[in-house]
C-alpha cells in the first residue's frame, strides 16, 4: 500500500517494535525489552528515493565446525551504494527507552559466536561468514547504509536469531565455472551473458533447492541436472542498465538434509558498461579499456591542451559521451580522454581519475586500438 506522510519533515524515521526479546547465549534477555528495528529517510536533499530491498529471510541455522555463508544482503532499486556494517543489539524499554544491549562474556556484536575463527561481514555485499565452534542460539544485528555520489542518503537497523546446531550438516559450495581469478563479470549494455554454476555438497544423494535474487533485471538460472547440482546463469541486458555500480546477484543453495538443511550464498557482481570507445571513461587516458598507471604516461604526452568542457562530466567509472578535440595520439585516441574530469583543460588534476578509478577496467568491442607510429616519451 501507499502511505501518505503527515508533515513535510525534512527527515523522518520509520520504526516497529515487537515483544519480547527471546533467550540467547550471546545477548542478554534484558526482560520486558522489545525488538526495535527501524529505517530513515531523507526527505530534504532526496526525495523519491527508494530503500534497499533484501531477499527473504536469510537461513538461520548454521553449522558448527565449519565456515557457514549467510545472505544478509540486497540491492539498491537506485543504484545507490551499499555499505554493511555489523551492529549492537538494541532493547526498547518502557522505562529507559531504546538502549544497547548487554553481551555475555566472550561475545560482542563483532564476533557474536563462539568460534575459532572471527566472524566476518562483507561491507560491500552483505555476506557474513561465520565458523562457530559450538551448538549455540545468538543475535546478529547489523546496519545498511545507502550512499549516493559519496553522500550518505538512509540507514535500514536489521536483526536475526541465528541457531547453531550439529544437526544440520555439511554446508554447500557454489562455483561459478568461468569466474576463476576474476572479481567480477563484465558486459556491454545491449549484450547477453551466460555462464555455468556448479553446487557440490560432500554428503552423497544430495539434492539441491536455489533461489536466485534477481536484481529487478530478467536474469534467470536454469538448471541442467536432475540433483540441481550443475545450472545455467543468463541474463539478456538491455542498454538502459548501463550503470557505474555493479548489480548484485545473490545465489543461495540449499541441500535436503533432515531435520535441519544447510545452506550457503554466493554473490555474483556484473557490470553492465557502456561500450561505446568513443565514450569517456575517468582515468583511461589512453582508451585501453583499463585505468592504470600508463595512463599517466599519456596525460604527459596530452597535457596542458585543452578542448570542449564535457557536459554533466564526474569522475565516475562510467562511459561518457564528449565531443572530440583536436588533438589525436598516434594510436588514433582522441586527446579528450586524457581530459578525466572533464573541464576542458588536461592539467595535474586529471591525476585524480586515474588514481581513483586504478584498476578498473571496461569492455571494448573493438579488438583494439592498433598503434599508427611510434611515440617518443621524455622523462
Amino acid at each position: 500500500g501507499s502511505l501518505i506522510l503527515p508533515k513535510n519533515c525534512d527527515d523522518w524515521v520509520f520504526s516497529t517494535q515487537v515483544c519480547c526479546r527471546n533467550y540467547s547465549d550471546n545477548v542478554g534477555n534484558n526482560p520486558g525489552g522489545d525488538y526495535y528495528i527501524f529505517s530513515t529517510l531523507d526527505n530534504l536533499n532526496f526525495t523519491g528515493n527508494n530503500s534497499p530491498v533484501f531477499p527473504d529471510v536469510p537461513n538461520i541455522y548454521l553449522s558448527p565446525n565449519q565456515l557457514n555463508s549467510v545472505n544478509w544482503g540486497g540491492y539498491d532499486p537506485d543504484g545507490d551504494s551499499l555499505v554493511y556494517m555489523l551492529e549492537p543489539a538494541t532493547v526498547l524499554t518502557g522505562q529507559n527507552g531504546l538502549v544497547l544491549a548487554s553481551y555475555h562474556p566472550g561475545y560482542t556484536y563483532l564476533q557474536p559466536y563462539q568460534s575459532v575463527q572471527p566472524t566476518s561481514l562483507d561491507s560491500t555485499t552483505g555476506i557474513l561468514d561465520a565458523f562457530p565452534n559450538a551448538n549455540q542460539k545468538c543475535y546478529i544485528a547489523f546496519k545498511v547504509l545507502e550512499f549516493r555520489n559519496g553522500l550518505h542518503i538512509g540507514t535500514t537497523y536489521r536483526e536475526y536469531i541465528t541457531m547453531v546446531d550439529a544437526t544440520v550438516n555439511t554446508t554447500p559450495t557454489i562455483q561459478v565455472t568461468n569466474q576463476s581469478g576474476l572479481n567480477a563479470h563484465h558486459i556491454c549494455g545491449g549484450d547477453s551473458l551466460s555462464f555455468n554454476i556448479t553446487i557440490s555438497d560432500p554428503d552423497p544423494g544430495t539434492h539441491f533447492t536455489y533461489t536466485l535474487d534477481s536484481n529487478s533485471t530478467s536474469a534467470s538460472i536454469i538448471t541442467l541436472s536432475p540433483d540441481n547440482s550443475l545450472l545455467e546463469f543468463n541474463w539478456g541486458t538491455d542498454i538502459s542498465e548501463v550503470r557505474s555500480t555493479p548489480y548484485l546477484f545473490y545465489l543461495t543453495a540449499m541441500d535436503d538434509n533432515c531435520t535441519y538443511a544447510s545452506s550457503t550464498t554466493m554473490v555474483i557482481p556484473v557490470y553492465v558498461n557502456g561500450c561505446n570507445t568513443d565514450n569517456v571513461w575517468p582515468g583511461d587516458a589512453n582508451s585501453d579499456g583499463l585505468a592504470d598507471l600508463s595512463d599517466l604516461l599519456t596525460l604527459g604526452l596530452t597535457y596542458g591542451n585543452s578542448g570542449p568542457v564535457r557536459q554533466a562530466a564526474s569522475l565516475s567509472w562510467t562511459g561518457q559521451a564528449a565531443v572530440n578535440w583536436l588533438g589525436i595520439l598516434p594510436t588514433g585516441v582522441n586527446y579528450k580522454h586524457s581530459d578525466t574530469n572533464g573541464d576542458g583543460t588536461i592539467d595535474l588534476d586529471d591525476t585524480t581519475a586515474i588514481m581513483l578509478n586504478q584498476g578498473l577496467n571496461h569492455p571494448l568491442r573493438s579488438s583494439g586500438i592498433q598503434s599508427q607510429g611510434s611515440i617518443d616519451l621524455m622523462l
